[in-house]
């Protein structure tokens, strides 16, 4: 329920008007592409890491 909340408040301040009380701008297009890529790298990382023998379950 906790998490329910925290994310309605996140969407309640990035997608409406609070969102100038906070001082947020809109990102343009290439910036959100950016930020999915760096959201990838430990994700790939870790699984190639894992396929490789690594990183092992103990």
């Amino acid at each position: 329920m906790a998490c329910l909340v925290s994310i309605v408040l996140v969407l309640l301040v990035v997608f409406t008007p609070l969102k100038v009380l906070f001082g947020l701008i809109d990102l343009p297009i290439e910036l959100h592409l950016i930020a999915l890529g760096l959201i990838a790298v430990p994700v790939l990382v870790m699984e190639l890491s894992k396929a490789f023998g690594l990183i092992r379950h103990q």
